[in-house]
């Protein structure tokens, strides 16, 4: 097959940007996450992973992921920051109406 040239793109934000994503596995159940921050011109600034042991909530650890990368953020002293997620489920969540009763309600 041919080589594709794959280019990371900030959509014109002039902001630091956080791109998350998981992953999970069966068995044994376990999920990972893992992000990373670049400032607008695309450079790395810092980067994050872990894992969820005993877990295979996809929805739970793209959560996880988005919650550990704001929290890195602010503890980075940053200020504006957009966020890229490939689950519309989680975005959906977290700018829809509060969901109290959410099973995963203490994340959104």
């Amino acid at each position: 097959s041919a080589d594709r040239f794959i280019k990371w793109n900030n959509n014109n934000f002039s902001c630091t940007i956080l791109n998350v994503d998981r992953s999970c596995l069966g068995s044994p159940a376990r999920a990972g996450f893992g992000g990373i921050i670049r400032n607008t011109f695309g450079y790395y600034l810092t980067g994050f992973s872990g894992y969820i042991q005993g877990s295979s909530d996809i929805l739970y650890a793209e959560l996880y992921a988005i919650y550990k990368g704001l929290l890195l953020a602010k503890n980075m002293g940053i200020d504006e920051l957009v966020c890229y997620s490939d689950s519309l489920h989680c975005i959906n969540l977290i700018k829809g109406p509060q969901v109290k009763y959410n099973i995963h309600a203490v994340l959104i």
